[in-house]
């Protein structure tokens, strides 16, 4: 359950840094549109610096979120197998009881 619960914690920063990094590209894409407009190339050397930035971000929250879904599923898996092993054994407990009735 700790595992589960730190896994969901995990995703939740993870969503909130993708956040992050989507409002700097759309940042840096303002940025871009300006400064080619104004034919301001250091503010472009800027721009491009910033979607760098935030494509880097993405790609570590994404690779981040892929490897904490596979955990939780991993979790998932194992806590089912316990369920199913805990009513196998009690389904062969029900099962004696009747019979030594």
């Amino acid at each position: 359950m700790k595992k589960r619960k730190l896994s969901k914690q995990t995703e939740k920063e993870l969503r909130y840094g993708i956040t992050k990094a989507k409002n700097l590209f759309e940042e840096a894409n303002r940025r871009l549109a300006t400064a080619i407009q104004n034919k301001d190339f250091t503010e472009m050397t800027v721009a491009q610096g910033l979607l760098e930035i935030a494509k880097n971000d993405l790609d570590k929250a994404t690779v981040s979120m892929e490897k904490s879904k596979e955990q939780r599923s991993e979790i998932d898996h194992k806590r089912q197998k316990l369920i199913d092993s805990c009513m196998s054994r009690q389904r062969t407990t029900d099962a004696q009881s009747s019979s030594e009735k």
